[in-house]
């Protein structure tokens, strides 16, 4: 969709940060114990579909040991990504490059790779996704998966918390894709033997499945 319309793209990875970027920073990076673990190891970050880089360099503020690499399939986000590391003294640690999950990814292998609100746009490609997901990982690595937490029972839409996820999913029909339940993505990770667990947030209407390999 963002590739049929140049207009957006340079104001989605801004609309993101804005709309996430605290509430990852307040939450889910206090409330995932595995990112205290990859702070004290250090080591290397992968961001499959890193739209302008936010994820990344709120990790890298805060993790002063970690590298990143971002990957994302449009040069807008790589540029929007180098030039906000640079600004804000990271450049030295984070990379960009262009690609995407099915292409060909950095050979290093590492220690952390996340996807954020991304993995339902290549749910379809689950067979190929899963695998690779594990193959980037060095043992005892850490894939953190972020997603919106469809419900089990569609009834919970009524809810007024879950009414907005219930449009949006509407949206994603109309693109392909659908919303997720977080016992969906700990199955696929079962399928290529990695333990995950769930993290819920936001009233459970936010999910982080973080699987280790």
């Amino acid at each position: 969709m963002l590739g049929e319309r140049a207009t957006i793209l340079p104001w989605f990875g801004p609309m993101l940060e804005a709309s996430f970027g605290g509430f990852f920073e307040r939450e889910i990076l206090p409330g995932v114990p595995a990112f205290a673990e990859i702070a004290a190891r250090g080591g290397t970050a992968l961001d499959l579909g890193c739209g302008n880089g936010w994820y990344l360099r709120r990790l890298a503020a805060r993790m002063p040991g970690l590298r990143g690499i971002g990957v994302d399939g449009f040069d807008e986000n790589i540029r929007q990504a180098t030039a906000a590391a640079e600004r804000e003294g990271l450049g030295d640690r984070l990379r960009f490059l262009p690609g995407d999950i099915h292409g060909e990814l950095p050979p290093e292998r590492v220690d952390l790779v996340a996807m954020s609100r991304a993995l339902h746009h290549v749910w379809d490609r689950r067979e190929t996704v899963f695998p690779r997901l594990r193959e980037a990982l060095n043992p005892g690595g850490f894939a953190v998966i972020w997603e919106p937490a469809w419900p089990a029972d569609r009834a919970e839409l009524r809810a007024p918390p879950r009414r907005g996820m219930a449009f949006q999913n509407l949206s994603e029909h109309v693109q392909g894709n659908h919303f997720l339940r977080p016992d969906e993505i700990v199955a696929a990770f079962a399928g290529v033997d990695m333990p995950a667990t769930v993290h819920l947030f936001a009233g459970g209407t936010e999910a982080v499945v973080v699987a280790r390999r």
